[in-house]
């Protein structure tokens, strides 16, 4: 992405007085904190920054990404549908509905961490898909 951005910048049309830059930001005060809520499903507790996400697909037609997702708890005594609406859930709050709506096709929720993939923290992600 980095090579990407400094061939644009320098294929960019010279003005005089003018500065081409880019700027990547850092998450917020807001964000940060978010990161580090606590959340509980069905009593059990886990720490947003603690959610492990992967590119597990990518839809040749719309473009969207299919999400591999870990949480730092066994999710096997909780509904499916509980854990899926609440990590769907965060992913909005965190990335925002607009990105979440746009770049994301669905989630996947599993047990481990896939070996052939690269993981990412959630703030890795946000990162990641606003810069994409």
């Amino acid at each position: 992405m980095r090579q990407l951005i400094l061939s644009l910048i320098e294929s960019a049309l010279k003005f005089p007085n003018w500065i081409i830059s880019t700027i990547i930001e850092t998450l917020s005060e807001d964000d940060s904190e978010y990161l580090e809520n606590e959340f509980n499903i069905n009593k059990a507790s886990f720490i947003t920054s603690n959610i492990k996400s992967w590119i597990e697909h990518i839809d040749p037609v719309t473009n969207k990404f299919m999400l591999g997702i870990v949480l730092n708890f066994p999710t096997a005594k909780t509904g499916r549908e509980i854990v899926h609406q609440t990590v769907v859930r965060i992913l909005k709050e965190t990335l925002g509905d607009y990105i979440y709506n746009h770049q994301i096709e669905n989630i996947i929720i599993h047990n481990q961490l896939p070996n052939d993939k690269e993981v990412l923290e959630l703030k890795e992600l946000k990162l990641f898909l606003e810069y994409k």
